[in-house]
């Protein structure tokens, strides 16, 4: 009988433990897949030049702001957040160290605007292979990451 007294405070300790480890999502998945990219595509370089370019659409389906603030490719040394403006009667290009996206806001990466630059290749691409992109994005500090095949197309 005594053991039986015992178990009961034991067991429900681990249930909220349980519990608690439930709410707070996993590991690492949002409550809610926020971060939903359509239409991502990379385009090959020409031959000789190292820089191919990535396109698409993110929207956050999320309640909460999100930041992209991490970008990999198995196929790129770097992958970097770039933006095209005219200023002063020229166009520049500068680097997004972070990007941010409010709750139903799509961002549209694309041709002369906001765009992936994908650079230092560490392997050759051939139209219709697949690059595998990782967006790494924050909601309200906690970290989460989306894994993508996206298919490389000549330019």
């Amino acid at each position: 009988m005594r053991c039986h007294r015992r178990a009961g405070p034991y067991a429900l300790l681990a249930a909220l433990v349980m519990a608690a480890v439930g709410a707070c999502g996993g590991a690492g998945a949002p409550p809610v897949e926020a971060l939903v990219v359509t239409d991502a595509r990379i385009v090959l370089p020409p031959p000789g030049a190292g820089s191919a370019a990535g396109y698409m659409r993110m929207r956050n389906d999320g309640d909460a702001a999100l930041t992209l603030d991490g970008l990999a490719s198995d196929a790129h040394g770097r992958v970097e957040v770039h933006e095209m403006k005219h200023e002063g009667g020229m166009m520049r290009m500068r680097e997004i160290p972070a990007l941010g996206i409010a709750p139903g806001e799509t961002v549209s990466l694309e041709p002369h605007g906001t765009h992936l630059m994908l650079m230092a290749p560490q392997r050759d691409l051939a139209a219709g292979e697949a690059v595998t992109l990782t967006i790494g994005y924050r909601i309200d500090g906690e970290r989460y990451q989306r894994v993508l095949e996206i298919p490389a197309e000549a330019r």
